[in-house]
């Protein structure tokens, strides 16, 4: 048996309140499978709510623990970047310059990024959408294209250093497609530092 395929590699989850549950722990555990560390950036210490926009009553939520508080993550010590969606997920942390600038910094470095759903929302406050194609929810179309950006209705797709999803109905698809792009990635990496 060899070795896990993303052995060494240091991924953050940015999540914020309401973001979608499902799209952050089905691509974490397969990440995590894969030999990845994943580690939850969030605004606070503590726990943060998350919502599972297909279940009902009381499985709509639950909730993650917050590894890194934003204030004391810093950009260069990861590989990698998971931005999961979710309706509510966003709004605080656009707004973040905190979070901004963590995504900002991390897209510069030419790590690659997954995004969902909402998420694209965090790479146009971020500044770095002008001129690159993205795809998401569609009610992140403006923001979108009120960037620069060049949007796409694909259900998935690859765009440079980015993955992205339209929808957590995508999520078996995306999951594959992250694994083997941020494979890809760590392979090159790896092959340069040597």
């Amino acid at each position: 048996m060899g070795r896990p395929p993303l052995e060494g590699m240091r991924i953050a989850a940015l999540v914020g309140e309401a973001f979608e549950l499902k799209e952050l722990t089905e691509l974490k555990e397969a990440l995590e499978q894969a030999g990845a560390q994943v580690i939850v950036v969030g605004p606070e210490p503590g726990r943060i709510s998350g919502v599972n926009v297909q279940a009902r009553g009381d499985d709509r939520v639950g909730t993650v623990t917050v590894d890194v508080p934003l204030d004391r993550a810093r950009p260069e010590e990861y590989d990698a970047l998971l931005l999961p969606g979710g309706a509510e997920h966003p709004d605080p942390l656009y707004t973040d310059p905190l979070a901004v600038e963590f995504v900002r910094r991390i897209d510069d470095a030419g790590c690659p990024v997954a995004v969902a759903g909402y998420g694209p929302i965090l790479l146009a406050a971020a500044n770095v959408v002008g001129g690159r194609i993205v795809c998401g929810a569609p009610a992140v179309r403006d923001y979108v294209e009120g960037t620069g950006g060049i949007w796409s209705s694909q259900p998935i797709l690859v765009s440079q250093n980015w993955i992205c999803s339209r929808s957590v109905g995508e999520l078996p698809n995306f999951v594959h497609t992250v694994i083997q792009e941020f494979g890809s990635y760590w392979r090159r990496f790896e092959q340069r530092a040597a």
